[in-house]
Order: structure tokens, then sequence, then C-alpha cells
């Protein structure tokens, strides 16, 4: 049986792995968390979820 994918389990592991990323969404309101985590619940797979999280510095909300 195959491990069912949570993008928010995996987004709070990459926020780990990726400090600048960590700070960002700590600094955020709650209004751009929220649209970031509408975003999020939009991703399928591990791959874009790490991507996101690489990116999350740089987007633009």
């Amino acid at each position: 049986m195959r491990p069912s994918f949570s993008p928010d389990a995996a987004f709070q592991s990459c926020l780990q792995s990726h400090p600048s990323a960590a700070r960002f969404y700590q600094n955020c309101s709650p209004q751009q968390k929220q649209a970031i985590l509408n975003q999020l619940h939009q991703l399928s797979t591990p791959q874009q979820v790490r991507s996101f999280a690489a990116h999350l510095p740089s987007a633009a909300l």
C-alpha cells in the first residue's frame, strides 16, 4: 500500500530544509498564510511542494 501524500506535512518538512522560506512564511500575515495554504492544496506531488517551498520567498502574493 502506498502512503498517502499530505501537502501540509510535506510543506512543513520543506520549510525545515529552506530557512529563507521558513522566515518568509513566519513573517506573513494570517491572510497571506491562508493564500499560501490555498495554493499548497492545489499541489499533488512532493516534488511540486518542494519547488513551491524553495521559491516561496520570491513569490509575489
